[in-house]
């Protein structure tokens, strides 16, 4: 086989599928948090859940987002947030290792975003169901078609379908998918 065809035939092994039409029923594949609970679109149900992807090498925009939009995800009662994160950049290290960076750098970042909060703000944020996980093989990511290398967001409705879904968010699409899941 020659070196462009397996490069070529790599690329497509890797790329994703494309998000799942909107208005179907989300992708029932379940995925294990860093707190070691495990996590699917049937465990939120009644709830609408916000999923974000990001992967190592975006992770810096990935924590950023969340900093600047956690906030905002409090103000949506019932809110469930899954922050789900590729780690595909660190390869040579072991998974506990990754895993243990991970929990530790998550924790800081939640901490920080919650101190950040003014007094009346934190109770709300405490009550928002956040959780973190780790998709080695990218097959939860897969699954919703998230891309590789960005951020991006799905929101699922609480009877499981697939209320939206943004491959490159920013401020304004945040706002757009809090907007789907605040209550009338």
């Amino acid at each position: 086989m020659t070196r462009p065809l397996l490069i070529a035939l790599l690329f497509a092994a890797t790329a994703s599928a494309g998000p799942v039409p909107v208005g179907s029923a989300a992708p029932q594949a379940a995925i294990t948090a860093l707190d070691g609970r495990e996590m699917s679109v049937a465990s939120a149900r009644g709830h609408w859940l916000l999923i974000t992807f990001s992967d190592y090498r975006s992770r810096e925009a990935g924590w950023a987002f969340f900093k600047a939009h956690a906030p905002r995800f409090a103000q949506v009662p019932g809110l469930v947030v899954h922050n789900v994160i590729v780690p595909g950049g660190v390869a040579l290290a072991p998974r506990a290792v990754v895993l243990m960076r991970l929990r530790s750098d998550t924790a800081r970042l939640q901490r920080e975003v919650r101190d950040g909060l003014p007094e009346k703000d934190r109770a709300r944020f405490d009550a928002t169901d956040v959780r973190w996980h780790a998709d080695f093989d990218r097959h939860y990511s897969e699954r919703f078609g998230a891309p590789p290398h960005q951020v991006s967001a799905a929101l699922v409705d609480p009877a499981g379908r697939l209320a939206a879904f943004e491959d490159a968010v920013s401020g304004s699409t945040v706002e757009r998918l809090l907007a789907l899941a605040r209550p009338k």
